[in-house]
């Protein structure tokens, strides 16, 4: 081993000193090896001279102090099963009352400022109200993870859909928000750009919205004025509203308190070369940035992606606890407070709350705002390598929340913040908003979606009711090539990444009992790996919007229509309805679930197929070929009437009994 890395790094240079550059590729002829291409043989004498001439520059990878990073910041890897569903006991790493988000993609690193936007009242309650019909919009999947969420208190909810969503915005694949599957390791610095970058996206994607009261709770709405450094005219003056604040860091590591940099960086002053119309010249024209109006919620990005701001804060932080020996630091040895005040006066300026205002100046202030910090979002690095190893918040919920969820969380410190900090307003004005709620119109079809139509609407008479029972089937189709990941248990699993291609809904009490209402084809912009038509008589092209001749819709629709149906208190009924609606993103409660996989099971026994069930109990042979998900939706309904039966009788487990043991014989 030793010789063969000598004989590798030689081969390396030799490449490198013949690469050829036309343009901007550099390619060179591969090179021809007589021996496994993993392999390069050579001797320790060639070794010892290949160091001393040619290993220049070249430094040995450093090792990893993953070890020095506590466990609660670590992420957990999580296992999955055949199923595709997670084997790991969350409540192991979460015993409070709030939903966790599952870290199951390079995608997932938004998840700790998906957290910090959840728990701000305000914004979460503008988000759950808010609604709209673009079928792409960021704002209303958050709004249904949030939902989510919001029924999922103490579990763990995957965020699948919506960083679906981010991926085939255009916008954030020009931030580069996107990052491929198999990326490697990302260094500290550029996760902490990410994350930043995440942050802001997200808050302009709120700005965008038609609802202003959303778009207005960040928004940081400032004048820019640029006067002439000659003869001190102005030049001009435009909008510079922004939803982040920039940290800007003076040089010098001379003690400054946080407050005066936030200050500072609201006020950005520089200089530009203008041309002034009364010099007729161009001059130094001096620019001055000049608040209007003070947020509900200010976010601040620290900007600790460059190496001479972190330099600066740390400088801050050795002071602040050299300072603090043999006294009271108050803030636990952190350089951020825990409040603050800004003070917006009638010529523009801001003053910070620890500033000395003379008379004057109080007489001119127009808003004098008390801010308290609620979010510190941390990037976790390995003090080795410097790679990025995780993305956590410490968020104070505040008191409404342990109300809510009657849970205690664990306390966080968090010596070097490095990355954002959110700070909100004290007393925010708090619009108490419920979800919108979706009207029986949801369920009507689009018209011109593809034609002839597979299902039949309900009629303004079928409007459905609490305890009325929907069978549903939902079908997927598969995005990448299977992964195979090797388990704790030393078993090997198959991990596929899939995607809702296909949700059908069968009315079920009636003259019409058995007649869908809902059979959605869900638009794939992605490319599919495979359609698995076997199990979802799904074919090429049935999801593409431009060849399709299915009723097509956006994953949007069908999950309002499936939410509609959950609202209104509906029962479903299915085979295997947990998965279908974790991939559907979406709660539903345990009272209106009727699961056949679990109705004829007994316990500590395997689960039975659907297609054994109907065999045994119907007689009927089903899943000839192909799937349909409407004779699977049928199929369960059926069964479930005949369970009733049986309980009816009083005589269930002496049916599944005699049920397991003619699957034995037939196993």
């Amino acid at each position: 081993q030793h010789c063969a890395s000598s004989n590798l790094a030689s081969t390396v240079f030799e490449i490198q000193s013949s690469l050829e550059y036309p343009g901007w590729t550099e390619y060179r002829e591969e090179p021809t090896f007589k021996f496994d291409r993993n392999e390069i043989r050579g001797n320790g004498q060639e070794y010892e001279t290949r160091v001393s001439n040619e290993w220049i520059g070249i430094q040995q990878c450093p090792e990893s102090q993953i070890d020095q990073v506590p466990e609660l910041y670590q992420k957990v890897v999580i296992q999955y099963g055949k199923s595709r569903l997670p084997q790991i006991n969350f409540h192991q790493y979460n015993r409070t009352g709030f939903c966790g988000l599952q870290d199951c993609s390079t995608d997932a690193f938004p998840n700790a400022m998906i957290q910090a936007l959840y728990f701000q009242e305000a914004i979460r309650g503008l988000v759950l109200s808010h609604s709209c019909n673009l079928d792409q919009c960021l704002v209303c999947e958050l709004s249904f993870l949030f939902h989510k969420m919001d029924q999922s208190p103490g579990f763990v909810c995957q965020s699948n859909n919506f960083q679906r969503a981010v991926r085939i915005s255009q916008v954030a694949l020009a931030l580069g928000l996107v990052l491929p599957d198999s990326s490697a390791s990302i260094d500290g610095f550029t996760m902490i750009g990410l994350v930043q970058a995440w942050n802001r996206f997200m808050l302009e994607q709120f700005h965008a919205t038609d609802d202003r009261l959303l778009g207005k709770q960040c928004e940081i709405q400032a004048v820019k004025m640029t006067k002439c450094a000659n003869c001190k005219g102005c030049l001009s003056v435009e909008y510079d509203n922004d939803n982040v604040c920039n940290l800007k860091y003076p040089t010098g590591s001379e003690k400054t308190h946080f407050e005066d940099i936030l200050v500072a960086s609201l006020n950005c002053v520089g200089t530009k070369p203008s041309w002034c119309s009364l010099c007729r010249h161009f001059q130094m024209a001096n620019q001055r940035r000049q608040i209007q109006c003070l947020p509900s919620s200010l976010t601040v990005n620290t900007g600790l992606d460059q190496g001479t701001s972190l330099d600066f804060w740390r400088d801050q932080c050795v002071q602040l606890v050299t300072s603090s020996k043999g006294g009271n630091n108050e803030n636990g040895q952190s350089w951020i407070p825990k409040r603050l005040t800004l003070r917006r006066l009638a010529n523009g300026h801001l003053k910070g709350g620890s500033e000395e205002l003379s008379p004057l100046e109080r007489e001119e202030i127009l808003e004098d705002v008390q801010y308290e910090l609620h979010t510190v979002c941390s990037t976790i690095v390995d003090p080795g390598t410097g790679q990025a190893l995780n993305v956590v918040a410490g968020i104070n919920v505040g008191d409404f929340y342990h109300a809510r969820v009657g849970s205690p969380v664990m306390p966080t410190s968090l010596v070097y913040p490095r990355r954002i900090n959110r700070v909100s307003s004290k007393q925010p004005e708090i619009v108490p908003l419920s979800s919108s709620s979706v009207g029986f119109e949801v369920l009507s079809p689009i018209w011109g979606h593809g034609w002839p139509l597979t299902f039949l609407p309900l009629d303004v008479n079928e409007v459905p009711s609490a305890g009325d029972l929907v069978a549903l089937d939902a079908e997927f189709v598969t995005l990448k090539p299977e992964q195979k990941s090797l388990g704790e248990d030393g078993c090997w699993r198959t991990v596929r990444l899939a995607k809702r291609a296909r949700v059908t809904c069968l009315r079920g009490q009636g003259p019409m009992t058995g007649v869908p209402f809902v059979d959605d084809y869900i638009s794939c912009q992605e490319e599919i790996f495979d359609h698995v038509t076997e199990y979802t008589r799904i074919y090429p092209g049935d999801l593409d919007p431009t060849a399709s001749t299915k009723y097509l819709t956006s994953m949007k629709t069908t999950y309002k229509r499936i939410r509609y149906l959950v609202d209104v208190g509906c029962i479903f009924v299915g085979h295997g309805l947990k998965n279908d609606f974790d991939m559907l993103n979406i709660v539903v409660p345990v009272e209106q679930v009727v699961d056949t996989v679990h109705l004829f099971q007994l316990l500590n026994r395997r689960l039975l197929s659907l297609k054994f069930l109907a065999w045994y109990f119907l007689g009927k042979i089903i899943q000839v070929g192909t799937h349909d998900p409407t004779e699977d939706a049928a199929t369960a309904l059926e069964l479930f009437q005949r369970y009733r039966e049986f309980e009816a009788l009083n005589n269930v487990p002496e049916v599944l009994c005699q049920l397991y043991k003619e699957a034995q014989a037939n196993q």
